[in-house]
């Protein structure tokens, strides 16, 4: 028996499948989120969603498979994008580091992102701020039913 909690949320990829560079992050909705804001302005970076920072053995096996398929397609380069408490978070970090191996032993250029000055957690919190900044140009209409 393993320790812990898992979500029960399954690996997922959202974005173009022959995407040269690709997001991976911790976090399923945090993934998607942030494809969805990257979208909206005019990026549309590919993420690939793990359930968490820690893989077990199914993960680690669905993972595998996605990379095959990736690489298939034309993917090059994967770029870890775990939250920033990598940085003080022991556990978290050797999670990076220890997935940032496994994708370049498939043989992928791997790369990790940072973001912010500390204040924004996860790559959703940063596109999400990103987003909120270029909203603050756009003038809002109300429009009332007659």
């Amino acid at each position: 028996m393993g320790s812990g909690v898992t979500s029960g949320s399954p690996i997922h990829y959202i974005g173009n499948p022959t995407a040269k560079g690709v997001f991976i992050t911790e976090g399923p909705l945090k993934g998607s989120v942030a494809h969805c804001l990257t979208k909206d302005l005019g990026k549309e970076y590919s993420f690939i969603c793990l359930p968490g920072v820690n893989m077990g053995r199914e993960t680690r096996s669905m993972l595998c498979d996605m990379l095959e398929t990736l690489k298939a397609n034309g993917v090059e380069t994967i770029v870890e994008a775990f939250d920033m408490d990598k940085y003080t978070n022991e556990k978290v970090g050797e999670a990076a580091v220890g997935l940032r191996e496994y994708i370049s032993r498939k043989g992928f250029v791997v790369n990790s992102a940072k973001w912010g000055d500390g204040s924004l957690k996860g790559i959703d919190d940063y596109y999400l701020s990103r987003w909120t900044e270029r909203q603050k140009g756009v003038r809002a209409v109300d429009v009332q039913s007659a």
